[in-house]
């Protein structure tokens, strides 16, 4: 996706297990982007990349409900493990 609002716009035309997001995008923020599809797909996953890590950052992440955080550098294992798991925790929600 090259945009936010172009996510946004998938998402709410088709049935998304995880959204995969990096905070720091064009047109809004992850956090954003987050926030607005959990309001249309609660069930969606979603987890947040950032190089930005900090206290308020972690702070926003959990008033948003985040299901996981990554900061860079992070580790393919450690992503592949929260895909595996994320997908596994939202299998039985309904479309």
């Amino acid at each position: 996706m090259s945009t936010g609002q172009a996510a946004l716009e998938l998402i709410a035309r088709f049935h998304v297990r995880l959204l995969i997001t990096d905070y720091n995008m064009r047109g809004m923020d992850g956090l954003q982007l987050i926030q607005s599809v959990k309001k249309v797909s609660p069930q969606t996953g979603t987890v947040l990349i950032t190089a930005y890590d900090t206290p308020e950052l972690w702070r926003r992440v959990g008033e948003v409900g985040v299901d996981d955080y990554l900061s860079k550098p992070f580790p393919l294992d450690g992503l592949m493990q929260i895909v595996s798991e994320t997908v596994a925790a939202h299998r039985c929600a309904p479309a």
